[in-house]
């Protein structure tokens, strides 16, 4: 319950930052993938878009790595399922003993 609200809480706060930060900051600068272009050119952008969209950007790449990460986790967890499954589909003998038989 609490780690939901708070949760909720953080949210609201940075939202929040990143309005004030688009509101306070609508100048415009340079932005340029070319390193080799010519001084000045490139395209203008508010920079609170260009902070914005970085942000954006990291968030994208951290939830694909994220979820990339998991991957091992998500097949041992379908494998799982698939032999729970498959446990309850198969008809047991109740009379079988499934404990180790002891040779002597």
């Amino acid at each position: 319950m609490f780690k939901r609200l708070y949760r909720w809480i953080l949210s609201v706060v940075l939202i929040l930052t990143a309005i004030i930060i688009a509101v306070s900051n609508p100048q415009s600068v340079p932005v340029n993938f070319n390193p080799f272009a010519p001084q000045g050119s490139g395209v203008q952008i508010p920079i609170f878009l260009v902070i914005l969209l970085s942000i954006l950007l990291g968030l994208v790449i951290g939830g694909f790595v994220s979820w990339w990460s998991g991957g091992d986790a998500r097949k041992y967890a379908r494998a799982f399922r698939a032999y729970e499954e498959a446990e309850k589909s198969t008809p047991k003998d109740e009379n079988q003993d499934l404990r180790p038989v002891k040779r002597a």
